[in-house]
């Protein structure tokens, strides 16, 4: 069986939006920083970007670092996915913005972000609790994210279709 919401024996194939937000300047403040200041400088940046996610009613895949992979739509549908990544990708971008400038003289990261829409097979471990996610889409907001300036938020053409008009885009398909 084939189509946006078919089982395989390994998992679900569904449409869905993938996020990828990165720090900017993670590195550099790793160099400069002893490790457990860099753990509470960057902890409550990646929790901003969880709350983020989770208000818009998408899923954290993996966070690592500094950086989250999230999806919106999967494992249950949502019509509105694009529009909710979107959404997120603001509040996170606000929210990076608004810590760091709360901690002078850290130099806190900025952060960039790239959004993608497609048919994605999620699998779930119950083993380990956690979600291995495959598709093109996901690859894409990932090359998307790493190709944005510092705050900045790309998407894809498929995305910016379905969520365009309700946001002011600085250029096409750049927040």
């Amino acid at each position: 069986m084939t189509g946006p919401h078919a089982h395989s024996a390994r998992g679900q194939r569904k449409f869905a939006v993938s996020l990828f937000a990165d720090l900017t300047g993670y590195t550099a403040l790793c160099e400069r920083l002893d490790p457990e200041d860099v753990e509470r400088a960057i902890n409550p940046l990646m929790a901003g970007m969880e709350a983020a996610v989770s208000r818009e009613s998408g899923l954290v895949i993996n966070v690592a670092g500094d950086g989250l992979f999230a999806l919106f739509g999967a494992p249950e549908a949502l019509p509105d996915s694009p529009t909710r990544a979107v959404r997120a990708a603001e509040r996170i971008r606000t929210m990076v913005a608004a810590t760091s400038s709360a901690m002078p003289g850290l130099a806190l990261p900025d952060v960039h972000i790239g959004i993608a829409a497609g048919e994605i097979l999620l699998t779930s471990s119950s083993s380990r609790g956690s979600w291995s996610v495959i598709g093109a889409s996901v690859n894409l907001s990932s090359r998307l994210c790493g190709a944005a300036e510092s705050g900045e938020v790309l998407v894809d053409d498929g995305c910016h279709e379905l969520a365009g008009q309700q946001f002011i885009w600085d250029a096409p398909r750049s927040l």
